[in-house]
């Protein structure tokens, strides 16, 4: 299954279109949630460094030259790391990205597990021969297990002092982030059991067992809410 997933993924277009990964995220976890046990990845594997520059026959690609869109991905992740990344409010070894205003509570610079989930996907994505970017995703996989529920999921909004400022989990969220996840394992591998890879399993398995509607195979936005007339 990894391999099959690992060629799967060289087909993504990580360069021009990071989002559009994103894309096939859910289904990929969802698959993975219900196959059968996996092992961690060879550590003589290659990684996949930024950028990859694999088409999809799926997706349209935009006009623009492939090294402007290369250019373009490296300085907005950059805008990222800079602005949005930090360590304040963490313990040490721990990253957050913060919401740089004031949001609708009007706390200033919290941070949602929606933006945990795509600064990981980034960080897994744009490693390269110049950066790598490991560090800033363990530091941000670390704040996340900070404020994991017994269900396995994070809390969804962090205030700037560290007090959770809303309970309950984002399942869009908890996708991106378990697809960070099998990315990471895929770019750095897993070297023991307890690493992105079975990270990954177990909020697979979350999320298929806690955010599936019974009876409809139908994802919801909430793992105690939502329903046939709330769907993700």
């Amino acid at each position: 299954m990894v391999l099959i997933l690992h060629k799967a993924l060289n087909f993504m277009p990580f360069v021009s279109s990071m989002v559009n990964s994103i894309a096939i995220s859910r289904l990929i976890c969802l698959l993975l949630a219900l196959a059968a046990p996996v092992k961690p990845r060879a550590a003589e594997l290659p990684r996949l460094p930024f950028p990859q520059a694999n088409q999809s026959q799926w997706i349209k690609m935009p006009a623009e030259s492939q090294s402007l869109l290369n250019a373009a991905c490296v300085e907005n992740w950059k805008v990222i790391r800079d602005k949005l990344i930090t360590d304040e409010g963490c313990e040490a070894g721990e990253l957050r990205i913060v919401v740089d205003s004031h949001d609708f509570g009007g706390s200033i610079r919290p941070t949602y597990s929606e933006g945990i989930g795509w600064a990981m996907l980034f960080a897994a994505i744009m490693d390269r021969e110049d950066e790598s970017t490991r560090a800033i995703f363990d530091g941000l996989n670390a704040y996340r297990k900070r404020y994991l529920m017994p269900s396995g999921f994070m809390h969804w909004r962090i205030l700037a002092d560290g007090n959770i400022g809303d309970e309950g989990v984002a399942v869009e969220a908890e996708e991106n982030i378990a697809m960070a996840l099998l990315l990471a394992h895929i770019q750095w591998g897993s070297p023991d059991d307890t690493t992105y890879l079975s990270e990954f399993r177990g909020l697979c398995r979350a999320l298929s067992e806690r955010c599936i509607l019974p009876d409809h195979n139908l994802l919801k936005p909430g793992d105690v809410w939502g329903g046939e007339g709330l769907l993700h």
